[in-house]
């Protein structure tokens, strides 16, 4: 829950009230969340499940300014993760060759 909160920039209280249903998650939170959700799912095209919870936290990684991605998210940059991963894994060259120079 408090993860969870640090990812959408909203306390834990707050996502335990939305749990709850005493208050509404906010259109934007949600849709933050679906963009999470739909990286995720791309992300299991990819990755086996039991592996994933080791994409997100290696380190270093040049797509993360060698940060993780779980970094990156625990930061509020779920939008963000999904648009690198995504960019990824739909192998554009660009973001290969960059990936690559980064390596290099």
């Amino acid at each position: 829950t408090e993860d969870l909160g640090r990812m959408l920039q909203v306390s834990g209280e707050t996502v335990r009230r939305w749990e709850q249903g005493i208050v509404a998650v906010p259109v934007k939170k949600q849709a933050e969340i679906t963009q999470a959700g739909d990286a995720l799912t791309r992300l299991r095209s990819f990755f086996r499940p039991e592996r994933l919870p080791a994409v997100i936290r290696r380190r270093p990684a040049p797509l993360f300014d060698g940060d993780s991605a779980l970094d990156w998210m625990l930061r509020g940059r779920i939008r963000e993760v999904a648009e690198r991963y995504d960019r990824l894994l739909s192998y554009e060259p660009d973001v290969l060759q960059q990936l690559a120079a980064s390596r290099s």
